[in-house]
């Protein structure tokens, strides 16, 4: 594939590049016509205003120059071109859109709205570019020519320095989360009901805390979830949380929660670390965690008995049978609110196919399955295609793609730039001495995992590549396959019965019996 090829490839937005001279006649655009792009990358109410100027502006802006105006809203992180919709679907729309239908401008109030990433602002630029379309950035006073060389080369240096201060702002974080864990500090700004983060640390919050607490006491004397839970419905609070950032009028914004309280909310509350030692006392806290410990844990009833369940189809739509049963033990209440339990009722197993509400009795599709096996007489085709079959085939395609990516993981240059950019913190300040050498030491201990499982994979591979079962010994085993089924575990069972259908073709059933594909099977 020659450059020109991959960079049309790899570009979502792709316009066939054709003559000069057609690029040309593609930049004859609306000059009366504008898009605007407004997009915030946070849901949070504080920024719900940042949107609504940016429309704005790109309405002022249409109104004083007489232009009929289109505009796409978007909230979305800048940081990769994917995920954002809005901006995916303009573009393509602009694209799609007949020389004398698109746009003259495209409106963005700054470049860091537009894109975040030097690869994309790259991609979008040819787009515009094809199009024959300008971008006007409001911060950068005026439109910039992506059909020049000045135009391209300024757009994409601003999201150079985008992309540079997503870095370092992530590098910032990275550092704060480490930094907290060292000190042992709460490493998410998330705090649970009752607490408040104040200076990185967890302090009561006023109102709920002293709830959290009441929580506690009571089930430390044996009082249980779903009174508490009652309890805590009829009384407690919400959950007010102080943040540190401020509304217009200076004042600080606080997040409420309304906790919707059930058995399984106080569950997790009375199992939440954060609060021992910040309002719950630890011995209390203590008690509660062995009083968890020591609940008896509910046993799975469920029986595992449709091994053909999902392997056999429907005669007539094709979709797969499921098994249930009915029967057994039954409760009624009857109207003057008694409950009469029935008993001694057969229990029945079926397998059904739930759109046709068609069933057939589990134990005679089990029978007519175990006849069939004892008779089955496969052609070499089918044979060949049980042997060679598709999931060995699929099995070593995502081997492969494992070691492809373990083999860009292990990469030399991969491995010095990780530890380069580990080097780069320390140097910088933002890591420690000691957080260094375990940066380092877990570089190298991935390194040698990755070494290793990539060998173990390239070994199976070859395995799968060279041995592979002779037509006899296939014959062989499907002669044992009866004893095979009968002998194994439920999954199994389940296993077998799914490879041999999807081997042979798969089979259907109806109340005249199974039939295969291909007349793989005679009776």
């Amino acid at each position: 594939m020659r450059t020109s090829e991959l960079a049309s490839w790899n570009n979502p937005f792709s316009m066939s590049q054709g003559h000069p001279s057609r690029r040309r006649a593609a930049r004859s655009v609306n000059d009366r016509l504008a898009w605007a792009y407004c997009r915030v990358s946070t849901i949070k109410d504080e920024q719900e205003l940042s949107l609504e100027e940016q429309s704005r502006w790109a309405k002022s802006f249409a109104k004083e120059r007489g232009l009929q105006l289109l505009i796409y809203e978007e909230r979305a992180s800048a940081k990769s071109m994917h995920g954002r919709k809005e901006f995916i679907r303009m573009m393509s729309e602009l694209i799609a859109l007949p020389r004398d239908k698109r746009p003259a401008l495209l409106l963005a109030t700054s470049a860091d709205r537009f894109a975040r990433n030097m690869g994309d602002a790259i991609i979008a630029e040819r787009a515009l570019r094809d199009s024959g379309v300008s971008l006007y950035l409001r911060d950068s006073g005026g439109s910039l020519a992506t059909h020049t060389f000045i135009g391209q080369a300024t757009l994409v240096a601003m999201s150079m320095g985008s992309q540079a201060e997503n870095e370092a702002r992530s590098n910032r974080a990275k550092a704060s989360w480490d930094r907290r864990r060292r000190e042992g500090k709460p490493t998410s700004n998330k705090v649970p009901y009752g607490l408040q983060l104040r200076a990185e640390r967890d302090i009561p919050a006023e109102g709920s805390a002293e709830w959290v607490r009441f929580a506690f006491n009571a089930y430390a004397e044996g009082i249980g979830m779903h009174t508490i839970a009652k309890r805590l419905r009829e009384l407690a609070p919400s959950h007010r949380t102080v943040t540190t950032k401020l509304t217009n009028d200076g004042k600080p914004i606080i997040r409420e929660r309304f906790p919707i309280w059930e058995s399984n909310r106080v569950r997790k509350l009375l199992e939440q670390r954060r609060y021992r030692g910040v309002i719950v006392e630890p011995p209390v806290f203590d008690r509660v965690q062995a009083l968890l410990a020591q609940r008896p844990h509910v046993k799975q009833k469920r029986t595992f008995e449709y091994p053909l369940s999902g392997a056999i189809k429907c005669a007539t739509c094709n979709r797969s049978f499921h098994g249930h049963a009915t029967g057994a033990n039954r409760k009624k209440r009857l109207a003057d609110g008694r409950i009469v339990v029935y008993t001694g009722i057969k229990r029945v197993r079926y397998y059904s196919c739930t759109v046709c509400n068609y069933r057939i009795n589990a134990k005679q599709l089990e029978n007519w399955f175990s006849a069939d096996i004892h008779n089955l007489l496969a052609d070499d085709w089918l044979l060949e295609r049980w042997v060679h079959g598709e999931r060995v085939a699929r099995d070593a395609a995502a081997m492969r793609r494992e070691i492809a990516a373990l083999e860009r993981e292990t990469d030399e240059h991969v491995i010095a730039d990780r530890k380069n950019k580990a080097w780069g913190l320390a140097l910088g300040g933002q890591h420690a001495s000691q957080d260094l050498e375990r940066q380092l030491a877990r570089i190298d201990t991935e390194l040698e995992e990755q070494r290793a499982r990539l060998e173990q994979l390239r070994k199976n591979v070859e395995n799968q590549d060279t041995v592979q079962r002779s037509i006899k010994e296939a014959r062989i085993l499907l002669s044992r396959f009866s004893d095979l089924y009968s002998q194994a575990s439920y999954n199994d069972r389940r296993e077998l019965a799914h490879s041999l259908v999807h081997s042979l073709g798969g089979v259907i059933a109806s109340k005249q019996g199974l039939v295969w594909s291909r007349n793989s099977v005679a009776r």
